[in-house]
């Protein structure tokens, strides 16, 4: 029993060791302490900074931060986790403790094994599966660009597909623990995108499931396979309550709604619910781009590529002497080598050639519902994917699909097939390899027609290859920057854009040669199953192995290993102190800065509290100011003033950073002699260009009373603690004051000696006060109704989740000892 027990367990463990080694080989500077330089990821550390300075200082993190747009909600930043007695500690022993991105690799593989299993395959088809989940190019593309809670969403996608299954088999107990994990630690990755074309897929594998149970009269298990899985997403989702209560509560505030600023006499504007269609079909996929999931430089690789140095655009370049030899690093970077449909990429989208062509295989072999629901959502997913290119439908499921609207960069719902495309090909190949092993037929119809597809679609992309033009909508840009930016000849110029079209078209062609021998090996090796040259072992190693060296090889080129730095270089090159930073540093009094190198960029947040900064989910207050009184992005001096901006960033004629002190900026707040009450949004928007704020308040609640004029009367900012501030006030009159923090009406309450009172939406997105005659001290308080609900429901959730996991393992342990089979 004991040997039983072994071989049963030995493959899973070395295919799980197998995982891990090939993370760690992929991401070996990783093990060196190197670490990558990725954008949104120092977008993060630059906003996060100031949140984990304070949690050193008070032993928790705020729930306001200072560091950017005047100050946003900080729980959308960084956030306590839920403590130890919750479903989410599992999250970090999945990962093994492996250094990023490694961690990222061997999570996206452990939960595509785990669905292997799930599905009866092999150790070895699991292990291929799971390769070709984690080493598609995208996975490096977005772990390149730090899109880390985007991946990290992506590794408990199959583990949610897996409770599906369960279910569906009528495994009910482990349908659910497994169901709670998945949706909890899905959620609690906070990608909402992610999650969002999760739930697309989850229902349309119930959907496929339901109608077939219909039809077979199984009603009972439709209800009780129904009611699991609801009651597990909604144990799973209250796990997460807390982030889930902030996100949403904070997300009617965010700029997914946009100012309409109407004509100049509207006394009102109406704010566009969601983004606008042609933000959120911006990046769309082109049709025949689609053939990148088969050939990875189908239409070039990225938007800004580094040549080699033996390339022909460098070696022309320096034959006809139009650069120095020092020139030759700036000479090889950013050219376009993407000439697709999208504005722009870091990557290609590749899926792997022998995964594409087992996916075929899968076509042809597997039948029933299973097939149905994966062709139903990879073809769902391919028709939100190509956006702009299917107009009629899309917007179709632009104005009516459910929450759709509110995400950007459609071409992330890619990440469906990327799961669903090497599953489907390991369950057809596992059917196919059993079929055959019984069967003496000397002619397979499921390979012969994959391979026959195969075949055509490569000679489809030959013909391509041949009357492709290689122009990409940025050319002509491009030569004008050539002949300005190097001084070069015109026609030199146009010699040089003549060769990157080849260098495109070479590009092409090499990867399409790649591909073409990837399939025909494919092809083979299962020919030779066939004919009983190969024994099914060895079929299954040799897939997987050239599976895995296709799959890295490509990865690599998004993520090669000459990106990480050390940690000393790391923290040089990205948040090392400059002089501009040195010298505002000096003012230890309270005030903003604002960067005109780089207005969106979070690097002055980690030393500064940023007027600006870096955000996909900034307050739409802050948004529409930024588009509104930014024109060329640079702020008014007006608008500054009121900011408290009392220093600028600015770049010298060398491009180094320098501080320009500012000595007109209004302060923290201040009285004002007069209020200016306009009609609605749109109108104390422009009365922002013309209203002296010094003097004048902007107020759209014409319920607000005229200030009577004091000479004497002062108020003074005592204190910011970040959840709250005090405020020194003294009058012989009513007054008004103006404070320069960002209007956010939901949390924020302010109060005079323990009685609150109402806080006015001022100059389109500070706070205003209506102040009696006194002496005495105004306090504001920062009290999310959203964050405290959160909290509790998610504590007494995890207290069920963890319950039913240790409950439901313990119910399995027992029917074991006892010799039954565990409930179903």
């Amino acid at each position: 029993m004991r040997n039983t027990f072994l071989q049963r367990v030995l493959p899973h463990v070395a295919a799980v060791l197998f995982l891990a080694l090939l993370a760690m080989f992929f991401c070996q500077p990783a093990l060196q302490g190197k670490l990558l330089t990725q954008t949104d990821n120092l977008h993060w550390k630059g906003m996060a900074q100031s949140s984990f300075e304070y949690r050193e200082l008070h032993g928790n993190f705020p729930l306001w931060t200072n560091s950017q747009f005047c100050g946003m909600p900080a729980f959308q930043v960084a956030m306590e986790g839920a403590g130890w007695l919750s479903v989410h500690p599992l999250h970090e022993i999945l990962m093994l403790g492996l250094p990023k991105p490694a961690n990222f690799f061997f999570l996206l593989s452990i939960g595509f094994y785990f669905l292997a299993i799930v599905y009866g395959l092999r150790p070895v088809t699991g292990v291929l599966g799971a390769t070709g989940y984690a080493y598609a190019s995208y996975t490096a593309v977005i772990i390149f660009a730090g899109h880390d809670t985007k991946v990290l969403a992506m590794g408990y996608l199959p583990v949610l597909l897996a409770a599906l299954v369960l279910v569906g088999r009528r495994q009910y107990l482990w349908g659910a623990m497994v169901g709670v994990l998945a949706c909890g630690l899905l959620i609690s990755m906070n990608h909402i995108q992610v999650t969002y074309y999760g739930v697309l897929m989850a229902g349309t594998w119930w959907l496929v499931y339901a109608i077939t149970w219909i039809r077979a009269g199984r009603w009972k298990h439709l209800f009780i396979s129904t009611a699991i899985l609801g009651g597990t997403f909604v144990v799973g989702a209250a796990t997460n309550a807390l982030q889930l209560f902030t996100t949403w509560d904070y997300s009617r505030s965010t700029r997914k709604g946009v100012l309409q600023m109407g004509n100049a006499t509207a006394k009102e504007t109406k704010r566009s619910e969601g983004l606008d269609p042609e933000k959120t079909f911006y990046w769309s996929y082109g049709f025949l781009e689609t053939y990148t999931f088969l050939v990875p430089d189908f239409y070039g690789r990225t938007s800004s590529g580094t040549l080699e140095r033996d390339a022909p655009i460098v070696k022309f370049a320096l034959k006809h002497r139009l650069a120095k030899e020092s020139e030759i690093p700036a000479l090889q970077a950013d050219w376009p080598l993407y000439w697709g449909k999208q504005p722009g990429t870091q990557g290609t989208v590749y899926f792997g050639a022998i995964c594409c062509f087992l996916f075929l295989l899968g076509l042809f072999q597997v039948r029933g519902p299973d097939r149905t629901w994966i062709l139903l959502t990879i073809f769902l997913s391919l028709v939100l994917a190509w956006g702009s290119h299917l107009p009629g439908i899309n917007y179709f499921i632009f104005d009516h699909l459910p929450g759709y609207n509110k995400f950007r960069a459609i071409t992330m719902v890619l990440i469906l097939p990327q799961l669903l495309i090497p599953l489907l090909g390991c369950i057809g190949l596992e059917q196919w390899l059993q079929q055959e092993a019984g069967s003496g037929r000397k002619r397979s119809p499921a390979l012969t027609g994959a391979s026959l597809v195969s075949v055509l679609l490569l000679a489809v992309a030959c013909y391509l290859y041949a009357i492709f033009t290689y122009n990409a909508p940025g050319d002509p840009e491009l030569l004008t920057g050539l002949t300005a930016g190097f001084t070069f000849d015109p026609v030199l110029s146009r010699e040089l854009v003549e060769l990157l079209r080849q260098q495109r078209q070479s590009m092409l062609g090499a990867d399409l040669v790649r591909s073409g021998l990837l399939v025909l090996f494919a092809m083979t090796v299962c020919w030779a199953y066939q004919r009983r040259a190969l024994r099914l072992n060895w079929v299954l190693v040799l897939l997987t192995a050239v599976s895995v060296a296709d799959l890295v090889g490509v990865a690599v080129r998004a993520l090669p290993w000459r990106l990480y730095l050390d940690p000393k270089t790391y923290a040089e090159n990205n948040f090392a102190l400059t002089a501009a930073d040195r010298e505002i540093k000096k003012d230890t009094g309270s005030y903003r800065v604002y960067s005109r190198v780089s207005w969106y960029d979070s690097r002055v947040s980690y030393y500064h509290h940023n007027a600006a900064g870096y955000s996909p989910a900034r307050l739409s207050l802050m948004e529409d100011l930024l588009q509104y009184q930014q024109p060329n992005y640079r702020m008014d001096s007006a608008v500054m003033d009121m900011l408290n901006v009392r220093y600028l960033v600015v770049a010298d004629s060398n491009g180094a950073q320098q501080a320009e002190h500012r000595n007109t900026a209004l302060g923290d707040c201040w009285l004002v002699r007069g209020i200016y009450h306009a009609g609605g949004p749109a109108a104390a928007m422009r009365a922002l260009n013309d209203v002296v704020l010094k003097d004048s308040a902007i107020v759209e609640d014409p319920a607000v009373l005229q200030p009577r004029f004091d000479s004497n009367a002062s108020i003074k900012l005592l204190r910011n603690d970040n959840d709250s501030l005090l405020y020194a006030f003294s009058a012989d009159s009513p007054q008004f004051a103006v404070c320069s923090e960002i209007f956010y009406d939901k949390g924020w309450h302010a109060y005079i000696d323990n009685r609150e009172i109402p806080v006015f939406k001022t100059n389109y997105l500070l706070r205003g006060l209506e102040l009696p005659s006194g002496r005495y001290t105004i306090r504001f308080l920062f009290h999310p109704a959203s964050f405290y609900a959160g909290r509790t429901v998610e504590r007494i959730a995890n207290l069920v989740a963890v319950a039913l996991l240790l409950g439901g393992l313990g119910y399995v342990l027992w029917q074991g000892r006892m010799g039954k089979t565990p409930l179903r």
